[in-house]
C-alpha cells in the first residue's frame, strides 16, 4: 500500500472514531516529511471534522487546499457542507453550495441534502423548498 493510502486510510479511522485532532495531527506529520498530500488526504481530513462538527476546522483545511494550488473537488465541497449542516451553520451551507456550483461542479445527494436538512432544522423551510426544487 502506498504511503499516500496508508495516510488516507488511518485518517479515515480517526474520523470514524471522532477522533478529529488525530487525523490533522497525521496530515501535518504527513506534510512535514514532504508527502505530497492530495485532495483525497484533505477529503479524509476533511471528514474527520465533518464526524466531530468541526466546522471551523473543516473550512480551515478547504482554504489550505486552495493555497496549496489543490482543486477541492464534489468530495470536499459535500464533507464541508456536511460539516456546516451538522453544526447549524445552514447560511454557510447554502454559500458552499453556491460556491460548489459556480465552481462548476455537481452539487450531489450527500451536499443537497445536507443543506436541505441544515435549512430543516433552522425552521427555514422555503429555502429547503427552494433547494428541492433546484435539485
Amino acid at each position: 500500500m502506498s504511503a499516500m493510502r496508508s495516510l488516507t486510510v488511518a485518517m479515515s479511522k480517526h474520523g470514524r472514531s471522532r477522533r478529529w485532532a488525530d487525523a490533522l495531527a497525521l496530515l501535518r506529520d504527513a506534510q512535514r516529511s514532504e508527502l505530497q498530500v492530495d485532495v483525497i488526504a484533505y477529503n479524509a481530513a476533511v471528514a474527520a471534522c465533518k464526524t466531530a462538527a468541526k466546522w471551523q476546522q473543516a473550512l480551515a483545511l478547504t482554504r489550505e487546499l486552495e493555497t496549496r494550488s489543490i482543486a477541492p473537488d464534489v468530495v470536499t465541497y459535500s464533507a464541508v457542507i456536511s460539516t456546516l449542516a451538522r453544526s447549524g451553520r445552514w447560511q454557510r451551507s447554502l454559500e458552499f453550495l453556491a460556491l460548489m456550483r459556480a465552481r462548476r461542479l455537481p452539487a450531489n445527494v450527500v451536499a443537497s441534502s445536507a443543506a436541505i436538512a441544515a435549512c430543516e432544522r433552522a425552521g427555514r423551510w422555503q429555502e429547503a423548498v427552494l433547494l428541492l426544487q433546484e435539485a
